[in-house]
């Protein structure tokens, strides 16, 4: 079972990643990342699973539930996975598992759409599908 901590833009990452969490959807969940809760969620959560994924929203939010979830004696990664996004330095310091953004690419391909949209050119494509879950 996958999990994820906040709502994300899915498909932003990666086409497979769009399928992953469709074929997810009815099982993904929000978890609450106040610490007395995400602990609960957490351990609800293993209760009935005997192993949890979570891909949280970006980094600084996998190192808290990293140390949240050792701090409370979770075994990670036998018990508990997790998975960041922005591939930040406290990734590399904890060793976490990160997807990172090609944030130069980013900016630049935005850069050039909003020229092309100040000038009225058309320039949308489906490539990809955003969800919000």
């Amino acid at each position: 079972m996958a999990y994820f901590s906040l709502k994300i833009k899915a498909t932003s990452v990666c086409p497979l990643l769009t399928h992953f969490v469709l074929t997810l959807d009815a099982n993904s969940y929000h978890l609450d990342l106040a610490q007395d809760k995400i602990i609960k969620d957490i351990q609800n959560l293993l209760a009935k699973h005997k192993k949890v994924g979570i891909f949280a929203i970006n980094d600084n939010v996998a190192s808290y539930i990293y140390q949240t979830a050792l701090t409370n004696n979770i075994k990670v990664p036998e018990q508990l996975s997790i998975v960041g996004f922005d591939n930040s330095p406290i990734a590399k310091k904890l060793k976490l598992t990160t997807i990172e953004q090609n944030t130069d690419k980013l900016a630049e391909t935005s850069g050039k759409k909003l020229i092309q949209l100040l000038k009225g050119k058309k320039f949308w494509s489906i490539k990809y599908l955003f969800l919000y879950l």
